[in-house]
């Protein structure tokens, strides 16, 4: 039975008060679902139909459903399976006497041993057994009860039982935890690492089924430095693993590209390098959910959602009072040792808007792809509202106007401004990789200045 899930605090907070009693829910096969909204306090519920639905779509443990926000009690839902693949959506098909039957009534049954998690995990294990570090060392799945087994061979030379051991990760993180006998009553020296590596699981969003290989770098204190090796949904690998290339480019919606080397083995593809440090930047942990979406040529885009499942609010830059830039974290931005001149513009562009310190509220972003721009969450929380006309003007006095959204379903107030944008940005001669600054010059009408980075003026 599915539960009746509740909607999230940080949306009541937003949209509560414009609830209808009755939502539509639209999904990606084309189907609108009616369902009643039941309040208790500040609580919002799906109360009707959810367990049809749910049935329907064979959501349960492990699923994850992305919602975005239409207005008026509108939803559209994208659902992902327990491999966080989106599913087989049901489709329809016309009868021989007119009326629509449904293909088949739910778009995937899963085995209660998924065969796809099985398979990602293998790949895991086989690039965990081809890393070969230079310490003595030994490879181990994690297991359902948080834990990890220690060969005999490794245990007897290295570990004691109940004595601490630290955990290291690649940035030099440590976490301390003991060793535990595996079986008291046998003559083996076979061990467990238990007390403590809940939190180190947690602390590195590792989970049941991921591979690590532990190396011994230091001997006295025991000090462990952990690599690990993460599952890669197998849908995702039969569709594209051939295709993808050595580095991959994750490009974050605050406008930060990622590079991270990939292990290919055969056909198999695995992350092995910076996700620490990814991880880390954006306070991935345990429950966090990350939507990636492929663009091609090793490209990805990602959306990353904390355990509320709500978009979390990206790290930004700001001006301090002596003009440097200062960035909420430690900057993700690392440049291919090969850059193309556009690249090169691009980034000088990026320096001279960073360097641009208007003296009324503003932001910095880059033009994207898709002819939209990014605005941080603690400037759209405090000035913008979602569907609001927007005045951006330019030095010389004219105006476009356009619109902003939510960035997503359940975004916090990260917003986006899409809507007439690509007017603006085609009558200025903006292309992807400019960057602009829009500053807040009236408040009522809402009008932002803008003033323009183009990167073809930095070029070589």
């Amino acid at each position: 039975m599915a539960l009746i899930p509740r909607i999230p605090d940080e949306f009541i907070k937003r949209f509560g008060n414009e609830l209808k009693n009755v939502a539509t829910i639209t999904v990606p096969d084309g189907c609108d679902w009616e369902m009643k909204l039941k309040k208790c306090g500040n609580d919002v519920y799906f109360c009707n139909k959810w367990q049809q639905f749910a049935e329907y779509y064979s959501i349960g443990y492990g699923s994850f459903l992305c919602f975005k926000y239409e207005g008026d009690s509108k939803f559209s839902v994208f659902i992902f399976d327990a491999t966080s693949i989106e599913i087989c959506y049901p489709f329809k098909t016309q009868s021989t006497n007119g009326e629509t039957k449904t293909k088949f009534h739910s778009p995937r049954k899963r085995s209660k041993v998924e065969t796809s998690d099985n398979h990602a995990s293998k790949r895991a294990e086989e690039a965990a057994k081809e890393f070969n570090p230079k310490n003595p060392y030994f490879c181990s799945k994690i297991l359902k009860g948080n834990y990890v087994y220690v060969n005999a061979d490794f245990a007897s030379k290295h570990l004691n039982p109940n004595v601490p051991i630290k955990l290291q990760n690649s940035h030099g993180k440590q976490w301390e935890v003991s060793c535990a006998m595996h079986d008291a009553k046998s003559s083996s020296t076979a061990m467990i690492i238990s007390r403590g590596f809940p939190i180190f699981l947690r602390g590195n969003n590792l989970s049941h089924g991921d591979y690590c290989v532990f190396e011994l770098i230091n001997k006295t204190p025991d000090v462990l430095k952990v690599t690990m090796f993460r599952r890669i949904p197998d849908g995702f690998i039969k569709r594209f693993g051939n295709e993808l290339k050595n580095v991959a480019t994750i490009t974050v919606p605050d406008g930060c590209d990622w590079e991270m080397e990939l292990k290919k083995c055969g056909n198999d593809v695995y992350f092995c390098n910076k996700w620490q440090q990814f991880a880390e930047y954006y306070s991935i942990g345990y429950g966090s959910f990350l939507r990636f979406k492929y663009e091609g040529d090793s490209k990805f885009n990602v959306v990353i959602f904390d355990v509320t499942s709500v978009e979390i609010c990206y790290p930004f830059k700001t001006q301090s009072i002596n003009g440097e830039t200062n960035t909420k974290c430690h900057s993700p931005r690392k440049r291919s040792k090969v850059e193309t001149s556009d690249n090169h513009a691009s980034k000088r562009s990026e320096e001279a808007a960073k360097e641009f310190n208007p003296k009324n509220p503003y932001f910095c972003s880059k033009i994207l792809k898709r002819k939209y721009v990014y605005v941080n969450a603690d400037f759209a929380s405090k000035y913008l509202k979602p569907n609001v006309p927007i005045k951006i003007q330019t030095s010389h006095g004219e105006q476009w106007e356009v619109f902003g959204i939510l960035h997503d379903a359940n975004s916090s107030s990260a917003m986006k401004i899409t809507r007439g944008f690509s007017i603006f940005q085609r009558d200025n001669n903006l292309s992807h990789g400019d960057y602009c600054v829009f500053e807040l010059i009236k408040n009522n009408p809402l009008v932002l200045k803008v003033t323009m980075f183009r990167a073809a003026d930095y070029g070589d």
